[in-house]
Order: C-alpha cells, then sequence, then structure tokens
C-alpha cells in the first residue's frame, strides 16, 4: 500500500489523487471498513475489500499528515518524544518481538517492565549499532 500511495501522491497522478484521497469520504469509508472488520464478514470480504480500503484510508492520512503543518494531528506527530520514537522505531520493531514474548520471571510483573526494556535495547542499539553504521556508510558512499 505504500508503493501505490507513493505513485499516487507523486507524478502526474498527483493533482488528481491528492485531493480524492484526502477527502473526508475516503477517512468515512476507513472507519465503515474498519468496524466491518470487527463483524462477522466472510473472510473473502475481509481480504479483497476491507483490508485494502483501510490500508488505503491510512495511507491518505499520512499524507495528508504530512502535507498540512497546521493540522493538529501534525503538531501532535511532530512533538519531540514522538520523533524520537520515529527515530529509534526500526531498533524497536527489532526488540519488540524477544522482549513482549518471553515467559514472566515469576513475581515480576511483564508489562511495565517490558515496554521500558524493549525501549532500553531499541535505545542502544540505534546509538551503538545504527549511528556508527550510518557513519561507516557515509564514509564509503
Amino acid at each position: 500500500m505504500g508503493s501505490l500511495a507513493a505513485m499516487l501522491f507523486s507524478g502526474p497522478l498527483c493533482a488528481f489523487s491528492r485531493g480524492r484521497l484526502e477527502s473526508v469520504p475516503v477517512m468515512l469509508s476507513g472507519s465503515i471498513m474498519m468496524t466491518l472488520n470487527l463483524e462477522p464478514v466472510s473472510p473473502m470480504i475481509k481480504v479483497t475489500v476491507c483490508y485494502p480500503l483501510i490500508h488505503l484510508c491510512v495511507a491518505a492520512l499520512i499524507f495528508r499528515l504530512i502535507r498540512a503543518e497546521r493540522d493538529p494531528g501534525t503538531r501532535i506527530l511532530s512533538a519531540k518524544p514522538l520523533v524520537f520514537i520515529g527515530v529509534i522505531s526500526y531498533s524497536l520493531y527489532l526488540f519488540q518481538q524477544p522482549v513482549f514474548n518471553r515467559p514472566p520471571l515469576g513475581f515480576v510483573p511483564v508489562f511495565p517492565w517490558s515496554i521500558m526494556v524493549a525501549f532500553a535495547l531499541a535505545i542502544a542499539s540505534h546509538f551503538c549499532v545504527e549511528r556508527p553504521a550510518m557513519k561507516l556508510r557515509n564514509r564509503f558512499l
């Protein structure tokens, strides 16, 4: 869906698709599709209709938030803590699976500590592995 959105939002289709995909009906249809997804709908309808429309609506929403500087959603997503989460998101993606899919340690509650451990590992990985690798890459480019 990201590739389709990139094609729609760049090049000759951009002017045509931009207004239609940012419109309220698209956002509304996404809400309807998410609701249908919760109801007992046949799996074939979900896979062929609901999921693609939900993804298209999410892509349109992301495109709108990227373009609209004064939008409240854009301001919220531009907050420093959320931007930092975006910066470490790949590391967080890598470490969330092993951290969250482990057995509990007896008396230690899993939930709050697992989030902190995942974030700590992601931050360490970002600063100790990713950044040095990016600097090394830039040196060879």
